[in-house]
């Protein structure tokens, strides 16, 4: 029989794993836009006929540093996540016959870094990884109309070293005796986590002029896929389960968005736009079965959202504003095994249990509210704006367990509720000189989530006599630009 566990009470099992694939995410997409795209307001970066008729020749060289995440306790930190980018990028106007061109390209290369090893939790984790973003834009116009092509290509790979402090225990005894008390055995103290990710993007737009005012079409494909790999050793006495171990769960997500605005910059009411989108994210797993007596496939998964959002865009008094409001329903269903964690019964009964849920009938709708001014003070010119989002999500979580050997756990039929109020403040100022421009902006993200339920489902627990503060959120960027025509 394996040892013991030690007893875990009173600290966070699930902040850290959460941090982890946000940080995952980040280094293959702009972090920064996450309030938007959680809520389903997205930015789309469509070139209109303005912007290729006025562009000039640019290169420019960018540096930019992202403070992801940071937890103190106490007033000092335990967790932090960081990103770093440098980047250059090039545009080119030119006229083939009648028609505008411009070629835009831009190239950046990542990194991202995290721990929490001074963290008052079970799973010390450190994470490094490293990655690419390359973005080629094309567009034309006649004058009249607009169209445009855009693709982006991503790869990143990271590597994380989990160092398990404790694992749980139960109050019931042959919970521990049938389940727990096994896993130190199962998995070990020690798990080694490489990832491979890649995202491709393909995006399309179409302007033309209607009544005075551009009707502009956009589509947008997105694919990423990410196979995560956990090394582990197990030590259990049985030959055919012990020695070392790998799992792999690829995750694979798609998403498809489509919208049209309405376009009038010289009106008050400047934009109007209609946007509808579904993403999808699937799991599975290869255990890399090397014995009959254990389980190949650990769990599989399926989730997906689909909604719409409508936005407008106000303009007045040298400042403008953006409203909108956006709807999202999810669903989803998930396959949780256990590998064979060992014997009893003269070593011939396996030890194995599963879990399986879905998420049914769940909803968000969110309001956006975003303000922006443009002021211009001789050559230097500064960019202010500031957006809230306010947010009610509604997952109803439905599971249950499949325990072995009497072992009885109650089914999940709990609504999680959270209201989330996201501000995003940006500041930006653009230095321009005779042909060399320098640019220095800020971001700070003020993301706050709110458990309005009384569901028993609980992602974290307070660290008693701590004081726990986070802190991050915050974007630096430089830019230098040279004019070369």
């Amino acid at each position: 029989m394996p040892k013991k566990a030690t007893k875990y009470k009173g600290r966070n099992r699930w902040l850290l794993p959460l941090i982890i694939l946000l940080g995952l995410n980040a280094a293959g997409s702009d972090w920064q836009n996450f309030p938007g795209i959680i809520s389903g307001f997205y930015n789309d970066p469509a070139i209109d006929k303005e912007d290729i008729l006025d562009r000039s020749s640019l290169l420019a060289v960018s540096c930019q540093m992202g403070d992801i995440y940071r937890k103190k306790i106490s007033d000092a930190t335990t967790i932090t996540v960081l990103q770093q980018r440098s980047g250059i990028s090039f545009s080119y106007p030119f006229i083939i016959g009648r028609s505008s061109q411009l070629i835009s390209v831009q190239s950046q290369i990542q990194t991202l870094s995290g721990d929490n090893q001074k963290d008052a939790t079970a799973v010390l984790t450190t994470l490094s990884g490293h990655g690419t973003d390359n973005r080629f834009l094309w567009a034309t116009t006649d004058g009249i109309g607009c169209f445009g092509l855009g693709i982006r290509y991503a790869s990143n790979t990271f590597k994380s070293d989990i160092d398990i402090q404790q694992f749980p225990v139960s109050e019931t005894v042959a919970v521990n005796e049938y389940f727990l008390d096994w896993l130190p055995s199962t998995f070990g103290y020690t798990i080694t986590a490489p990832v491979q990710t890649e995202a491709i993007e393909i995006e399309a737009w179409g302007s033309t002029t209607v009544f005075d005012r551009q009707v502009r079409l956009y589509v947008n494909r997105y694919r990423s896929d990410n196979d995560f790999t956990f090394n582990y050793l197990n030590s259990s006495s049985k030959p055919s389960l012990n020695g070392k171990r790998q799992l792999d769960v690829p995750v694979s997500t798609r998403q498809n968005r489509i919208s049209i605005a309405f376009i009038s910059p010289e009106k008050i009411f400047s934009t109007t736009s209609l946007e509808i989108f579904n993403t999808e994210i699937n799991y599975d797993t290869d255990h890399h079965l090397f014995g009959a007596t254990d389980l190949r496939e650990l769990g599989r998964g399926d989730f997906s959202r689909i909604g719409a959002s409508v936005q407008t865009g106000i303009a007045f008094c040298k400042n403008e504003f953006q409203l909108g409001i956006s709807t999202v329903n999810y669903s989803g269903e998930f396959l949780i095994k256990t590998p064979v964690l060992g014997y009893i019964g003269l070593g011939i009964l396996p030890i194995a249990h599963w879990a399986d849920g879905k998420l049914g009938n769940s909803q968000s709708f969110s309001q956006l509210f975003r303000w922006s001014r443009n002021l211009q003070i001789h050559q230097t010119e500064l960019l202010f704006s500031g957006e809230y989002i306010h947010s009610n999500y509604k997952f109803n979580i439905q599971g249950k367990a499949h325990l072995e050997f009497g072992l009885i756990s109650s089914p999940l039929d709990y609504p999680v509720k959270i209201t989330a109020n996201l501000f995003t403040l940006n500041g930006t100022i653009h230095q321009h000189f005779k042909k060399v421009s320098i640019i220095y902006s800020i971001q700070q993200i003020i993301p706050l989530f709110t458990r309005t339920d009384d569901s028993p489902i609980r992602f974290s627990e307070p660290v008693p006599g701590k004081k726990i503060s986070t802190h991050g959120g915050q974007n630096h960027q430089i830019v230098l630009e040279y004019k070369l025509s």
